[in-house]
C-alpha cells in the first residue's frame, strides 16, 4: 500500500503532463496567434446564433412539408423584407452622413483655393477635378458595387434560398443540412477563380475531404429511396440542394468582391434586403399566392406559425 501510495501522485502527474501537451499542442493548432480577441469571440458567437437560426429554419421548413405545405418563396420574402426594414434606412442614414463629411471638405477645400479664377476650362466647380467631386465619385465606383451588380447578387441569392427550402419537399433533413455544406468547396473554388483567392494545403484538404463525403452521402440518397426519411425522391432533392449551395458560393463570392472594392457590411446587406425582397415578392405572387390562401386549410395555425419561423 505504501510503494502505491508513493507511485500514484508520480502516476497522476504524467498523465495530467500528458493531458496538457496534448491541450497545449491542440490550442495551438486551432489559435497560432495566442488567444482570440474580444472580435473573434464576438463572430464565433454570432456564427453559433447563425446555425441555430438556420436549424430552426431548416425544422421548420420539414413541418411544412409534412403538413402539405410548402411556400419556399414566402419563407424567403420574409427575411428579405427584414433585411430591407433594418438595413435600407441606415445605409441612407449613412449616404446623408457620408454627402455631409464630403460637403464640408468641399466647402473647406473651395475656400481655401477662393483666390484661384475658374476660366471655365474645366466644366465648373462641379467637375473640377477634386477628389470631393460627386461626379467623380460616380465615375470612380467599382464595377462590383455597381447597381446592376447588386441586383444578380439578390437575384442569385434569392433562388438559392428558394432551391433550398424547396428541396425540403423531396428529400430528407438531414441531407439537406449536410449537403448545404457544399457552399464551402464551392466557395474556395470560386473565390480562387474570381478572387485570386490563396488557400493552404489544409484547406485544399478539407475542401477535398469534405467533396468525399458529399458524394458518399448523395449515393446513399440515390439507394434508400423508399425509406420513411428518405423523401419521396432523394436523388432531385440532393440535386436541388447543390445547386442552391453553388448559388450561396456565388453569392459569397460576390459580396466578398463588394467588400474588397470598399462596400460597407450595411451597404451589401441593405441592396441584398432590398433587391431580394423585390424578387422574391415577385415570385411569391407568380408562384406560390393560390398556395397560401390554403395555408390555414391544409396546414392549420401550426402551419402559420412554421412559415413565420
Amino acid at each position: 500500500p505504501s510503494q502505491d501510495t508513493a507511485r500514484s501522485p508520480s502516476r497522476a502527474w504524467a498523465g495530467d503532463s500528458g493531458a496538457s501537451v496534448l491541450a497545449m499542442g491542440l490550442f495551438e493548432v486551432v489559435f497560432p496567434s495566442g488567444l482570440p480577441d474580444a472580435r473573434w469571440t464576438q463572430g464565433f458567437a454570432l456564427a453559433q446564433v447563425t446555425a441555430l437560426l438556420s436549424a430552426s429554419s431548416a425544422v421548420a421548413s420539414t413541418a411544412l412539408v409534412e403538413r402539405g405545405a410548402n411556400l419556399p418563396a414566402w419563407q424567403s420574402f420574409f427575411i428579405y423584407v427584414l433585411l430591407a426594414a433594418f438595413y435600407v434606412p441606415a445605409e441612407w442614414r449613412a449616404r446623408a452622413r457620408d454627402r455631409d463629411r464630403r460637403a464640408r471638405a468641399e466647402a473647406f477645400a473651395s475656400d481655401a483655393t477662393s483666390g484661384e479664377i475658374d476660366d471655365g476650362s474645366t466644366g465648373g466647380a462641379g467637375r473640377s477635378g477634386s477628389p470631393f467631386d460627386p461626379w467623380r465619385r460616380w465615375e470612380d465606383t467599382p464595377a462590383t458595387r455597381s447597381t446592376a451588380r447588386y441586383a444578380a447578387l439578390a437575384l442569385i441569392d434569392t433562388q438559392a434560398n428558394y432551391l433550398i427550402v424547396k428541396a425540403f419537399q423531396y428529400t430528407s433533413l438531414t441531407s439537406v443540412t449536410l449537403l448545404d455544406c457544399a457552399a464551402i468547396p464551392f466557395s474556395m473554388a470560386l473565390s480562387r477563380a474570381a478572387l485570386g483567392g490563396v488557400y493552404s494545403r489544409r484547406h485544399v484538404l478539407g475542401g477535398a475531404t469534405s467533396v468525399l463525403g458529399l458524394a458518399i452521402l448523395v449515393l446513399t440518397d440515390a439507394y434508400v429511396r423508399g425509406a420513411n426519411d428518405a423523401g419521396s425522391n432523394p436523388a432531385l432533392g440532393d440535386f436541388i440542394v447543390l445547386l442552391a449551395a453553388f448559388g450561396y458560393a456565388s453569392s459569397n463570392v460576390l459580396q466578398e468582391a463588394a467588400l474588397l472594392d470598399g462596400a460597407s457590411a450595411v451597404e451589401v446587406l441593405a441592396h441584398v434586403g432590398g433587391f431580394g425582397a423585390v424578387f422574391s415578392g415577385i415570385q411569391c405572387l407568380a408562384l406560390e399566392l393560390d398556395s397560401l390562401a390554403r395555408l390555414n386549410a391544409t396546414a392549420g395555425a401550426a402551419g402559420i406559425a412554421e412559415l413565420a419561423t
